[in-house]
């Protein structure tokens, strides 16, 4: 990702137009700054002009805001409070179809599809950006379709407090400190097994009489086993396998 040029003057357009949406709408292949056709930047500050909230330099190669920011962290809340959380959409969906289809119930100042941090395919929601809160709360109360599916709509705020609840409950959250912890994280309240520290893989033998081979980097061994086989491959220590065996024990730590 290019690295933004920002002083007192503003940003230049010629990072803007090299973030990575910009080269695809624009058809721009390098994503270096300096490669930025003369033409793209011309067209975008003109195009920049009739802004309301932002000013282009006098020799349209950079642009800024027309007010400062201010304070980031109330900027972010008053975003997240004119936003919407919308799904399930089908995962070939577009960004301007998603959005000619949003501008349908209100004024949508900027649609963003959620992704998956690897592989970037489109995770089948969307944030919506409306022009105002009251917009924002009007469209998360419709009942809305799409494609003949249902769609659930949420406030952005009631979304990410959902989000961060559910991580929360997650049995290896920090955060998970009450009764949902003590039960695994399970939600019906049963009561998981403890695990040894250092346990990497735990399994269970569901088998009433077979044979069993387990084998190392060294050698292989084969058990007779006519009763259900508990094990569990340790750490640093080896392998372990516990558990009750007719015609020949379970092999110990070698």
């Amino acid at each position: 990702m290019p690295t933004a040029i920002v002083n007192s003057t503003g940003v230049d357009l010629s990072v803007i137009l090299a973030f990575a949406r910009m080269r695809k709408l624009l058809g721009i292949e390098s994503k270096n700054p300096e490669d930025v056709p003369e033409t793209a930047i011309q067209n975008a500050a003109e195009a920049l002009q009739s802004a309301a909230s932002l000013v282009v330099s006098d020799d349209g190669k950079r642009v800024r805001r027309k007010e400062p920011l201010g304070n980031v962290e109330e900027a972010i809340a008053a975003q997240d409070a004119r936003s919407v959380h919308v799904g399930p959409f089908p995962y070939d969906a577009t960004l301007d179809e998603l959005t000619s289809f949003m501008k349908q119930h209100g004024e949508v100042l900027s649609v963003r599809m959620r992704r998956h941090t690897e592989s970037k395919d489109f995770r089948g929601s969307i944030f919506v950006e409306f022009d105002s809160v009251e917009t924002a709360k009007k469209v998360a109360s419709m009942d809305l379709t799409y494609a003949e599916a249902p769609l659930k709509v949420m406030g952005k705020p009631e979304f990410k407090e959902e989000v961060i609840e559910k991580r929360h409950k997650r049995t290896n959250s920090p955060y998970n400190t009450g009764s949902n912890r003590e039960n695994g994280g399970r939600e019906d309240g049963a009561k998981t097994e403890e695990y040894a520290k250092g346990l990497i893989v735990r399994f269970t033998f569901k088998v009433a009489r077979g044979l069993m081979i387990f084998c190392d980097a060294h050698n292989c061994q084969r058990f007779n086993v006519s009763l259900t086989c508990m094990g569990s491959t340790g750490g640093r220590g080896g392998r372990n396998y516990q558990g009750g065996c007719a015609r020949g024990s379970c092999p110990g730590r070698r």
